[in-house]
């Protein structure tokens, strides 16, 4: 019976880790190009309800934090614990965003906020980014920050 019982806190256990994201490459205060690659590695296991892992990207400066405003860049799919994502900073055929700080972060996101941002990805115009509202999101509970990191862009 306490082998059973034994067994069952082990599993129990198991999915009560919890998630742990971080951002490998590039490292904190990095200089990175308009196209930067972003390596990680995922430990634990996503909740049931936040379970989508994405990428975004906002400047440091400026009222973009306060308003909850980034830049969705692509659903990330780990393999394994590790995991690899492209982030565009600015625009580099409008020349924007040079020699500026940015936030690179990871989020996890509920099924609705998921489907949100791929909405916006769908609907993304090169020649008007505007960025996608986090803030009711985060606000209630749809997305959680995981991880960020400031970079500057060269």
């Amino acid at each position: 019976m306490l082998g059973v019982l034994g067994i069952g806190f082990m599993a129990v256990s198991v999915w009560l880790i919890p998630v742990t994201i971080t951002i490998a490459l590039p490292k904190e205060g990095e200089t990175v190009g308009y196209r930067t690659i972003v390596h990680g590695t995922i430990s634990g296991r996503l909740l049931t309800r936040l379970k989508y892992l994405w990428g975004a990207v906002t400047p440091a400066s400026g009222d973009f934090q306060t308003k909850g405003e980034w830049w969705p860049q692509s659903r990330i799919t780990p393999v394994g614990e590790a995991w690899d994502i492209a982030f565009e900073i600015g625009d580099e055929t409008k020349d924007i965003g040079k020699d500026k700080e940015y936030l690179l972060a990871v989020f996890v996101l509920t099924e609705k906020a998921n489907d949100s941002f791929w909405k916006y990805k769908d609907a993304w115009d090169p020649n008007n980014p505007v960025p996608c509202e986090l803030s009711e999101f985060l606000q209630n509970g749809q997305v959680k920050t995981c991880r960020i990191i400031k970079v500057v862009r060269k």
